[in-house]
């Protein structure tokens, strides 16, 4: 899974969008797939604290706690402001009172931090600019001083998910939930602290955007074995055409000769790659910070 930057998110959430897939579709899978990691991850943990901020990454959140609370677990959600109206953000706390969660303001903050067993960090996403201000602010800086666990939607609030650069404050997260892509600055030393175990989840963004975000052409000449296996294919279709080829045409005339020994040297070249990506893929594999969450 190849890391994007924020810019790039951003565009394949549009072009999502344009290919049919909602953003309200969007979120509806990422709030599923953090209370599917909190199943899973963490089981033991049944009283969750959901902190949403009045972005989309605070609709993430609030999504995952009509999902948790389907997953019978004892769910509150605190926000640090209210979305705005006709925001998916707004949309998304209104559905909370369907299946009876309540939304608690932050005077009741500290008292949930003490009776919680896990944060769902879901104040701040990758559109942060600057340093965290305000109750956004105060709100990260009592969360890492509970000493209670945090799962961070998409990017532990308060990090640059371009650089990786950790705000003044910052979460630290015991893990994260990223959605759809690994972001460019999970990369960073300075980020490994903040993120904790990082998981990737699948959200729903159509395959036609995978393909073209993955890191397949940019990984296959990132080892010195598969580099010199492609140079292999390369050097082997370079002397059909230059050694080979005109020696044939000069001991035997005719076009049918031509085409089968042209046709038979691309056929070698294209094994040379395929050996090449397959002593890759199968005996060097790839290590990664991640995990995949499917859906």
């Amino acid at each position: 899974m190849c890391a994007v930057t924020v810019n790039e998110m951003k565009k394949i959430e549009r072009i999502s969008e344009e290919m049919g897939v909602s953003r309200e579709k969007l979120m509806e899978n990422a709030g599923k797939q953090i209370a599917k990691c909190v199943k899973r991850f963490f089981p033991s943990k049944q009283k969750i604290l959901v902190v949403a901020g009045k972005g989309n990454n605070g609709g993430d959140g609030l999504v995952a706690a009509r999902y948790l609370k389907r997953f019978r677990k004892n769910v509150k959600v605190i926000v640090s402001e209210k979305p705005e109206k006709k925001s998916l953000g707004f949309r998304q706390m209104q559905r909370l009172k369907g299946v009876e969660i309540e939304v608690y303001n932050k005077k009741a903050f500290r008292k949930a931090l003490k009776e919680t067993g896990l944060i769902i960090d879901a104040i701040i996403g990758y559109g942060l600019k600057g340093e965290p201000k305000g109750k956004a602010a105060e709100m990260i800086k009592e969360i890492n001083n509970s000493g209670k666990p945090v799962l961070s939607v998409d990017v532990p609030s308060g990090l640059n998910a371009d650089t990786g650069k950790p705000g003044n404050p910052c979460i630290k997260a015991d893990a994260t939930v990223t959605l759809g892509f690994l972001k460019t600055g999970f990369k960073s030393s300075q980020a490994k602290k903040f993120t904790g175990t990082v998981y990737t989840a699948d959200i729903g963004i159509p395959d036609e955007l995978k393909i073209i975000y993955s890191d397949i052409e940019t990984d296959f000449f990132s080892t010195p074995l598969s580099f010199f296996m492609g140079c292999v294919a390369e050097v082997i279709a370079l002397f059909g055409y230059f050694i080979i080829l005109p020696l044939a045409l000069r001991l035997y005339a005719g076009v049918e000769l031509y085409m089968i020994i042209y046709i038979f040297l691309w056929i070698v070249a294209y094994l040379g790659l395929v050996v090449g990506i397959s002593v890759y893929y199968y005996f060097l594999p790839r290590k990664s910070i991640e995990r995949v969450l499917s859906s």
